[in-house]
Formats: structure tokens, sequence, C-alpha cells
């Protein structure tokens, strides 16, 4: 039996936050459409590190992680409903998997995540669908290339939780090292 890999994931508003077992992983929330052949833009007598180029199983291309927004269109979409699986948050999700593959390498088992989300999200009306919604689109075989390379990630389980949750469980993690 395949053991299953466990995941934290905060989809924050500045910065997409992804912790495995001894794996961390923070992405800039800044996104970019593709607008056609990049560019690195010059700082001085050095030039900045180029963002992923993420594309999606859409066709869609985007650029993420600091820089990007020097590289594309910016999308600046702050709203809360991104996080039902919106173009933008497919791509910083495959954003933040592709650097943590990269840094740990291939992740071959499934994958159970626990997702923290705002509490404007958890509440209202809408808090069970916005919950239904984020499971849909993040429980799947998810294929998708960053800078040409194809990579793939089975997500077989999504628990959601809220930010404040996972921060008491990170502050309990901390203080029993």
């Amino acid at each position: 039996m395949t053991e299953t890999m466990n995941f934290g994931l905060d989809l924050g508003m500045g910065a997409l936050k992804l912790h495995g077992n001894q794996q961390s992983i923070q992405l800039i929330s800044q996104v970019a459409v593709n607008n056609g052949p990049l560019v690195g833009r010059m700082l001085g007598l050095g030039s900045s590190r180029l963002p992923l180029r993420i594309a999606l199983p859409s066709g869609s291309t985007f650029f993420v992680d600091s820089g990007a927004h020097d590289s594309g269109r910016p999308v600046e979409n702050l709203s809360m409903d991104r996080f039902v699986g919106s173009p933008e948050m497919l791509a910083l999700f495959y954003g933040a998997f592709t650097r943590l593959i990269l840094r740990s390498g291939d992740i071959s088992q499934p994958v159970s995540i626990t997702c923290g989300l705002p509490l404007d999200t958890l509440s209202g009306e809408e808090a069970r669908t916005t919950v239904e919604s984020i499971q849909r689109w993040m429980k799947a075989d998810h294929i998708w290339k960053a800078n040409d390379q194809e990579y793939h990630l089975n997500v077989t389980e999504v628990r959601v939780t809220s930010q404040p949750a996972g921060a008491l469980f990170d502050y309990v993690a901390v203080i029993n090292r």
C-alpha cells in the first residue's frame, strides 16, 4: 500500500504557503498573464530571477512568483472568489508544488492537503459552497507544465480549515520540538 504525503496549504493573499514533512515553500502571490517571449528585467548590473512560467491544462499560461508582474500583464485578483479554482489560483498552486518538487524531488505517492482559508470564506451562507468548490478543484489528478517541464500530482484528500486553526497547530508543533 502506498503511503500518502500530507501537506498544509495556506492560500493567503500575499503568499501561498505550502508545508510538508521537513519541506516548506512560500510563493509570492504575484501572477501575470503570459503575453509572449520572456525577457528578464535588468536590475543594475545583474538581472532578476525569472518567474516560473506555468501552463495550465486549459492551455492558458501564467508567470508566477516574484518578478511575475515584470514579465507579463499582472492579474491582481484579491477577491475571496479566487480560492474556488480561478486560473490564477491554479497557477499559484502549481507554482508552489513545482518549487517544492524542484527542491525535494518528484512526488509519486498520493497527496493529502489540509487547506487553511481566511475566516471570511468559512462563514456566512456561501461557506459550504466555497469549501466544496475548493475540494472539487484541488482533489484531482493534476498535470501541468512549468518552464516546459511536465509535472504530476495526485491529490486524493482535501480538508479545509481556518487559517487561525492552522496557526495554532503550527505554534504547538514549534513548542514541542
